[in-house]
């Protein structure tokens, strides 16, 4: 049985993509985030949102209402009413193209659009990113696993840990450019020599033990061992 999902993955991969667009278009379509920032930064005269619910608002007359559609107690207020408001972008009654769609509908459905491009084309590139953090990640921790292992291997051989960058790593790297490939031999390259592994975990464990000296002796009281070599009178 094959671990690949073989075509599976172009199926995955196409919904993926569709969920993306889709979770685009709820955002822009189904919220005022899109309808908001357009008053905000081209309709607002004091950069705010100050105005916002009546700039959304277009005026009827009326009097336009076909026969039979127009309101059984006109009167029900107490006066009648001539204009009412309703929530949508259309040109009011007294413009020559009365109640048509007006230019601020297609400056916020160009917005809307744009916004699904820009949402499908930065979540693509965050997830390029991730995933090549995944991978750089993942070969910097095989390259320094990879340095543990060479420096266990030397320990065990009781031989002297330059080995690894003087004779190993150069074998090593000369054996896969010839047998594989010039790319893969560069991945060598990366992994820490055994000597910096060595240095580096000295001077982990003196950095360690400093610290601890100093919280020793910040104590209000500590003591030191001595030998009888030591002379307390310069203490």
């Amino acid at each position: 049985m094959s671990s690949s999902p073989g075509i599976w993955y172009n199926l995955l991969r196409g919904l993926s993509k569709v969920a993306v667009i889709v979770n685009a278009f709820v955002i822009s379509f189904t919220s005022d985030f899109i309808p908001r920032l357009v008053y905000q930064y081209m309709y607002s005269l004091d950069g705010t949102m100050h105005g916002f619910v009546n700039h959304t608002l277009s005026y009827f007359n009326v009097s336009d209402f076909q026969p039979g559609t127009d309101p059984l107690q006109p009167m029900h207020l107490g006066y009648k009413v001539e204009i009412c408001r309703y929530k949508d972008y259309r040109e009011p009654p007294s413009s020559s193209s009365q109640y048509e769609l007006s230019k601020e509908f297609w400056a916020v459905l160009a917005a809307r659009l744009a916004f699904v491009v820009v949402f499908q084309r930065k979540l693509q590139e965050y997830r390029g990113q991730q995933i090549c953090f995944v991978k750089t990640a993942s070969v910097t921790s095989n390259a320094q696993l990879a340095s543990y292992k060479v420096a266990y291997r030397i320990a065990q051989s009781k031989k002297p840990h330059t080995i690894a960058e003087k004779l190993i790593l150069p074998c090593a790297i000369d054996m896969v450019s010839t047998l594989i490939d010039e790319a893969t031999a560069q991945k060598l390259k990366a992994i820490p020599l055994s000597d910096n592994t060595i240095a580096r975990r000295i001077d982990e464990i003196s950095e360690d033990m400093k610290e601890q000296l100093v919280e020793k002796v910040k104590d209000e009281h500590f003591a030191l061992q001595v030998d009888e070599t030591t002379d307390s009178t310069v203490c």
